[in-house]
Formats: C-alpha cells, structure tokens, sequence
C-alpha cells in the first residue's frame, strides 16, 4: 500500500508467493472488510493488510516534512516510526470495526513491511532496555508534535533519555538498522 499523504491510497493487487504467504494488499483488505461487516475472525494476512492500512493512514495523520529525496535517514527513521507504532495501535482500528486483533503477538514479530529494519530496531530497543509501554506514548506525542523531518533526531534523542545511553551511539546503530550484520554494529557503537 501507498499514499500520497494527501489522503489518497493506493493498494497493490500483487501477490507474494515466497516469503508473506499469499499475500495480496488488496484482495486481503476487501475480505478482510467482509469478515468485520460479519463479525469472523481475520486471518493472519487479512489482519495485516489491515494494520498495512493503518500504516499508510498513520501517514496522513503526521506532520509533514522534508524528507529528501530517495532513501535518507530521515525517510527511514520516518517509516521506522511509522511501522512500529502501527503495528501497536492498529486493533484501534480493527476495535473501531467491531473487530479483534487476534494476530497482533504474530504480526509484531513477523510482519513484511520493513521487516529486518523493525527487526533490527526491536532489538536496538531490547539492548537499551527501552519497554514498549515507556516508548510508545512517547512516540506518539512526537507524532502529534513534530513534523516527520525532526523524527531522525528526536527518536535518537528520546532513546537517548530512556536509556542513559550516549546519544552518539544511539545514533551509529540507529543509521546502520538496515544492516544484515545489525549484532555487529551494536557491537561497534558500544551498546553489546
């Protein structure tokens, strides 16, 4: 899925065989949709289509900023942010539907979007010690109060002050999170 943070969306009607299971953005979210309006359970890739959903409204709802152009730390950060609070307050959503998120344990460990990069920031977060109960207001204060270009610096800042961790190397790992070899860039910025 795809917005404009204007409002419109996009979803793709691709399937992906291999690595999500069949999953198909669009065809999900429509069966998805008729399972609420019938009270059924979801099933794992109709609930994730759901929470991919509320990743791209999420967009909608923040503050623009300068994000640069192609892949910057700050657009990374950006969807970092984004992806993490998603999939933990998407079952507002499902909730506001007369649904439940039953998939929400499965989906925070293995959900596709972005997934080495919340992977990697889960663990950045298990090494600083950060609970996701003391993260995620914060979080969504910032959301509420800054715009997506300040994310890069206030997501290290706020690590930063949760963990008593140096700022600088919370930073080093932070730009490295999509590295494959994530342990040894901890390791290097001095947190394991």
């Amino acid at each position: 899925m795809a917005t404009d943070r204007r409002g419109t969306l996009w979803l793709n009607s691709k399937t992906f065989s291999t690595s999500c299971d069949g999953f198909n953005a669009l065809r999900d979210l429509k069966t998805a949709w008729n399972k609420l309006a019938k009270g059924e359970e979801l099933t794992f890739n109709e609930e994730y289509a759901c929470e991919s959903l509320w990743h791209e409204l999420t967009h909608n709802r923040q503050k623009p900023g300068d994000l640069g152009r192609g892949e910057t730390p700050q657009r990374r950060v950006m969807e970092i942010f984004t992806q993490w609070t998603a999939r933990r307050t998407y079952p507002r959503l499902l909730e506001s539907l007369g649904g439940k998120a039953a998939h929400q344990k499965e989906i925070l460990k293995k959900g596709y979007g972005y997934g080495r990069r919340i992977q990697n920031f889960d663990r950045l977060l298990d090494v600083l010690k950060i609970k996701e109960e003391d993260l995620l207001p914060e979080m969504l204060r910032l959301m509420d109060t800054v715009s997506t270009a300040d994310y890069d610096d206030e997501l290290k800042e706020l690590l930063a002050t949760l963990s008593g961790k140096e700022f600088m190397n919370i930073a080093r790992a932070l730009d490295k999170v999509d590295a494959f070899d994530f342990e040894e860039q901890l390791r290097l910025a001095a947190l394991i």
